[in-house]
């Protein structure tokens, strides 16, 4: 484990945002119209960024796609509108497709080996989208932004659209370049004991499949999930260390080792949990149990193993009760104890290896976002919500 720690955190992150500065990113825009909305759009990502917009509007069929198949292997990905039929292209001619007509068509020619797969946007003002896309044409988009909600308070900004740009530009470019397509390879981990059994079953069943399906999957139900790979909220909840600690980030280089660097690393930063627990059984304790210790006690040990004196424990939330963090809340990021949270709805065919996620219980009994708590939480919920009036009514009195 000493052999694995001696790579650098901070030499990874000073070379990661070097990288990304330094590589030209050129992406695709179709849309039938190109104005204040789809302009400021443009210049925003373009705006004191190595990224450029090629834009285009529709044609006929034949051109439109005759166009991609030339123009796409110039490009790291396209940017999609889907309604792209409002506008004439051309005096009474109007395109007879939709930006997910396009999409579907461009994985064909991927899975006809006419393409290298890349990633695709789907930029649309639609207010309907469940109406014009059911899921099966949604899972042909790496991501969908809604072009009337971008900058607006708790929506995707263009700062972090720059960044998924770029991530999902470097993900596929790493997949497309790679000779050795098996789980070693990809998630750069040659100890298959850092997986569960039944992940290594399907992802393997996938790697016939083309690109996007391995992108999509590792996107969405490895590096979106909490499983054997966690991100930062987890870390900081599992260590309980407060991530505004003056030594978090030297922490961050001790555990360096543990650090994920497969696809799609480049920008979500994410860590092996096995990693994590050898880690503490090797430098910390192999008596005492990380996940049954309170904060305070875990960064008693942290600061005598580690000699990192500038460590702060985290602290409960308002109705916690546990000190034994384990989780963050979907909606806060706020560190808990998986018994003082509830799990959220919608998870119920969940993979094996990816743990069910939680909002905390001042969440649940006051909501900020619009997170539903599991039907089989509910009842728990309920008699959290009478205890507490009730005490508030004898507070009263």
């Amino acid at each position: 484990m000493q052999h694995a720690l001696k790579l650098n955190y901070h030499w990874q992150l000073i070379n990661k945002e070097k990288n990304m500065n330094n590589t030209m990113y050129k992406y695709l825009y179709i849309d039938d119209t190109r104005e204040r909305l789809e302009e400021g759009m443009i210049n925003a990502l373009q705006d004191n960024s190595n990224i450029e917009i090629t834009f285009r509007g529709p044609s006929d069929w034949e051109t439109i796609i005759e166009y991609l198949k030339t123009e796409l292997p110039k490009h790291n990905g396209i940017i999609l509108d889907l309604r792209l039929n409002d506008i004439a292209y051309a005096k009474g001619k109007y395109a007879q497709y939709k930006g997910s007509t396009v999409a579907q068509e461009l994985r064909s020619l991927t899975k006809e080996g006419l393409l290298n797969d890349f990633p695709m946007i789907l930029f649309s003002g639609t207010d309907k989208l469940d109406h014009y896309l059911d899921p099966t044409s949604k899972d042909l988009f790496d991501k969908i932004v809604d072009k009337t909600k971008i900058e607006q308070p708790g929506y995707f900004n263009y700062e972090d659209f720059k960044i998924k740009l770029k991530w999902l530009a470097d993900g596929y470019s790493f997949l497309n370049d790679l000779k050795n397509r098996s789980v070693e390879h990809i998630f750069k981990m040659d100890d298959l004991t850092f997986f569960d059994p039944r992940f290594i079953d399907h992802f393997n069943s996938l790697l016939t499949k083309p690109i996007h399906i391995v992108a999509h999957f590792i996107i969405k139900e490895v590096i979106g999930k909490p499983c054997f790979l966690i991100d930062e909220n987890y870390l900081s909840a599992r260590m309980g260390i407060d991530k505004q600690s003056e030594d978090w980030s030297a922490f961050l280089e001790k555990i360096s080792g543990c650090k994920y660097t497969g696809a799609f690393s480049n920008y979500f930063d994410r860590w092996w949990m096995p990693a994590i627990n050898k880690f503490w059984q090797t430098e910390i304790s192999t008596e005492q149990s990380l996940r049954t210790l309170g904060s305070p006690k875990r960064i008693e040990l942290l600061i005598e193993k580690t000699g990192l004196q500038n460590l702060n424990p985290l602290s409960k939330t308002k109705n916690a009760k546990s000190e034994s963090f384990w989780v963050s809340c979907k909606a806060t990021g706020i560190s808990i104890d998986t018994v003082d949270g509830f799990i959220l709805a919608g998870q119920e065919n969940r993979h094996p290896w990816q743990e069910p996620e939680y909002i905390s219980s001042d969440e649940a009994l006051r909501p900020t976002k619009d997170y539903s708590v599991s039907i089989t939480e509910r009842p728990r919920l309920e008699k959290l919500k009478n205890l507490l009036e009730k005490n508030e009514q004898r507070i009263r009195k």
